[in-house]
């Protein structure tokens, strides 16, 4: 599995003053904004190499999801598939 991480400048400074919670909401908008990107990032097919007999489904393409959440009063971000072939 990849993981990707995230960091923010600042966020300890942020996080003193408004506490942990109050900064896991105000950055959980970013964090959906960043896995929306990133899934759509993961949804574009390479070009198919010249010659290639090989025809898509795009069962892959189909099957890739996002979300954003709060847990244990920090923002997180999942993009994932249940394809079992995929990266």
């Amino acid at each position: 599995m990849t993981q990707v991480e995230i960091r923010v400048k600042g966020l300890d400074r942020l996080t003193k003053k408004l506490g942990r919670l109050a900064t896991a909401k105000l950055l959980l908008p970013t964090y959906q904004e960043a896995v929306k990107d990133l899934q759509r990032d993961m949804m574009e097919y390479p070009h198919a190499k010249s010659g290639s007999k090989y025809k898509r489904t795009n069962r892959l393409k189909g099957s890739w999801t996002s979300k954003a959440y709060i847990y244990k009063k920090r923002p997180e971000g999942r993009v994932g598939t249940n394809v079992k072939y995929a990266p």
